[in-house]
């Protein structure tokens, strides 16, 4: 939680607000996350394959389980229930907020509020901003964590928490 707030403070500072406001928010944000994750929801399932497989009960794509399929998932797409995931409205892209951030990333919200389907790679991005910076010093730290594998498609199913500062 400390850390969320951490991110939260220095990004609505760098947006022209208070640290403090930021800060609580985000905490806020991340327990809200966090209680939502105790709820059932749909198990992912990979798109190649028509039987659910089993990595988690919850529906909630964890880090460990997005590098698993990294790994052995040969490059095939998953479906994930983004109706959990708590997204903040940018204005360039959109961000998922919480621990879901490592996994998610950026995303990309179409006018209908469902998120565009993304990959789960390793990409560094070209963009002359702090925060790219630390979102690629981040992207190479987690490619060491995921080891070599293949790069792969997420589909999200239903609506995110869209949450406007």
């Amino acid at each position: 939680m400390a850390m969320q707030a951490i991110v939260g403070g220095t990004a609505a500072e760098l947006g022209g607000g208070k640290f403090a406001n930021g800060a609580v928010t985000a905490a806020f944000v991340m327990m809200y996350n966090h209680m939502a994750h105790l709820m059932p929801h749909k198990r992912m399932h990979a798109v190649d394959n028509p039987q659910p497989w089993d990595l988690n009960a919850d529906g909630k794509l964890s880090l460990s389980e997005a590098n698993y399929w990294y790994k052995v998932g040969n490059g095939n797409s998953i479906t994930v229930d983004a109706s959990y995931l708590t997204v903040y409205d940018g204005k360039e892209y959109d961000i998922v907020l919480g621990a879901d951030y490592f996994v998610h990333g950026s995303v990309y919200i179409q006018p209908d509020g469902t998120i565009m389907d993304g990959d789960y790679n390793f990409n560094i991005r070209i963009r002359d901003d702090m925060l790219t910076g630390i979102r690629n010093a981040a992207t190479v730290i987690g490619q060491i964590n995921a080891g070599q594998g293949r790069a792969y498609t997420i589909h999200y199913e239903n609506k995110p928490r869209i949450y406007k500062w």
